[in-house]
């Protein structure tokens, strides 16, 4: 999951909304916010509270947005009069300097999902650390980041996936005293394990069903990943279709699509263009890619925005953009951002499910 960062930043424009005469759109980094007329400038000091903040309620009363309490204080995005506003633009009351993260002086949290329903029963999954069977990168907003990625960089851009995150893979074996010495005698390296983001479930467990009704290793089982994938390597993959999120994709059933593979022995990820050919020689399914080529900001709104590529009559959530080779960042470690579609945030009855 990404970082919260409630920024004390500038407003970089101010413009009037087209459609009412008391209110501004004030743009914040990359998040465009719908304010009261005439209360805010351009350049202006101010702190911004990004989609999926959780307030504190002493700071729901002083910065008077007792709108809030009825969403227990969680901050998203809405429509307002045609268009959307997203989190929300305050007055720097507390003169914060210029670069503070507002969420730790003011108690702000981020919001957590619920755990997905359907992670099996308690018979057949446990939570469990597994060494080196690492959570996959938490991908931050890229209007959080908008200056990451220099302009004309060569990006990958892939659709975003409504559903569940999975992973799956063999892992460095640590044993200890006489399993240690037998592990070595019979050549036993490795551990394959299947999960979510947050629980794991281990073959080398006998106390649980392994192949029960957990939908991550009903998808390992499908996809053979067991014989598939070579000892040291994690995939990592979104589960989407029926009874997983509120979008389904037009699917009667659960399928899977792969996107990324880690070295767990170098605790590094392949580039794209190698984890693709990968997945195509193990005939495995990969998230729709949707664009390469140089790095532009109009790419956001083409490529987050519209119906899905695997299902005509499915709202797309979004995208993931990377650059085209592995890279870092001081400020958000490996290269990968997100845009979530305004449309998929605002739209009736979702669901939100790790």
């Amino acid at each position: 999951m990404s970082k919260l960062i409630v920024d004390v930043t500038t407003i970089k424009s101010i413009e009037e909304h087209p459609n009412a005469n008391r209110l501004d759109i004030a743009t914040v980094k990359g998040w465009r916010s719908i304010v009261p007329k005439g209360e805010f400038t351009k350049g202006e000091l101010v702190i911004y509270v990004p989609p999926d903040s959780v307030l504190p309620s002493d700071f729901i009363k002083r910065f008077d947005v007792g709108y809030l309490k009825n969403k227990h204080g969680r901050v998203g995005t809405v429509k307002l009069r045609g268009e959307y506003s997203e989190g929300i633009v305050l007055k720097n009351m507390d003169n914060l300097p210029r670069g503070t993260n507002a969420a730790e002086y003011y108690r702000i949290v981020k919001w957590e999902p619920s755990v997905f329903k359907h992670q099996g029963s308690t018979t057949t999954t446990y939570r469990k650390h597994v060494r080196g069977f690492h959570r996959y990168t938490g991908i931050e907003n890229i209007k959080n980041h908008p200056d990451v990625l220099e302009p004309g960089t060569t990006v990958i851009i892939t659709e975003k996936l409504h559903g569940t995150n999975f992973r799956a893979g063999w892992v460095p074996r640590h044993s200890r005293g006489l399993v240690k010495y037998l592990d070595k005698l019979l050549n036993r390296h490795y551990d394959f394990v299947v999960g979510s983001r947050r629980v794991a479930v281990s073959t080398r467990s006998k106390k649980h069903d392994f192949y029960g009704t957990n939908v991550y290793a009903a998808m390992a089982k499908r996809y053979e990943l067991k014989e598939r994938i070579p000892k040291g390597l994690v995939v990592y993959g979104e589960i989407y279709g029926l009874g997983i999120q509120d979008l389904t994709y037009g699917l009667n059933g659960i399928d899977i699509a792969f996107f990324d593979i880690m070295d767990t022995d170098k605790k590094e990820y392949f580039g794209y263009g190698l984890a693709s050919k990968m997945f195509d020689d193990w005939k495995l399914p990969k998230v729709p890619f949707l664009f390469i080529g140089p790095w532009d900001t109009n790419l956001i709104v083409q490529y987050s925005t519209g119906m899905s590529a695997l299902h005509a009559d499915t709202l797309r959530e979004g995208c993931v953009i990377r650059p085209m080779w592995e890279s870092h960042n001081s400020k958000i470690g490996r290269v990968i951002l997100k845009a979530i579609s305004q449309e998929y945030l605002t739209r009736k009855k979702g669901t939100e499910w790790h």
